[in-house]
């Protein structure tokens, strides 16, 4: 199933970072090695052939090791740490901004726990337009507000 094939690829990967933890696979290493895995029967042969881990956590660890990971992790808790002192600003529009802001990351958190939205280039160029999006509007309307006061 879906779900099984998840299971296997993580597995694999997880083998893999266990391996070379700090720096990774890279993409062609990561695609070589689970393609061993798969050839050896240490996980399925048709979850080998996926390019991905179907997780955004474990596919960066295990092509980019821990400093890929930190780097993902930072794409996601910069953004959340400055837009949270908006939340409980007392302007809504204000708030409204930092709120949204804020769930943009906590979504692709989410969403990358079974599937690597950053891996495909659709996934980070939204993440990338709707989070300058959200900021440039939070930012402008935050100062204006504080030029009214």
């Amino acid at each position: 199933t879906s779900l099984g094939l998840r299971f296997e690829m993580w597995r694999g990967a997880a083998s893999l970072i266990g391996e070379r933890p700090i720096l990774g696979w890279g993409e062609s290493g990561y695609a070589e090695q689970m393609q061993a895995l798969g050839e050896r029967g240490v996980i399925s042969p048709v979850a080998a052939e996926f390019g991905h881990a179907h997780n955004d956590f474990i596919d960066a660890t295990a092509k980019r090791g821990l400093i890929g990971l930190v780097i993902l992790l930072a794409l996601y808790l910069v953004p959340m740490r400055l837009f949270a002192p908006g939340l409980s600003h007392p302007d809504l529009t204000v708030r409204s901004l930092a709120v949204a802001g804020t769930l943009l990351p906590v979504a692709y958190i989410d969403f990358g726990l079974s599937q690597t939205f950053m891996a495909h280039n659709s996934g980070a160029m939204f993440y990338a337009f709707w989070l300058a999006v959200w900021w440039g509007s939070f930012s402008a309307y935050k100062k204006r507000v504080q030029a009214l006061n």
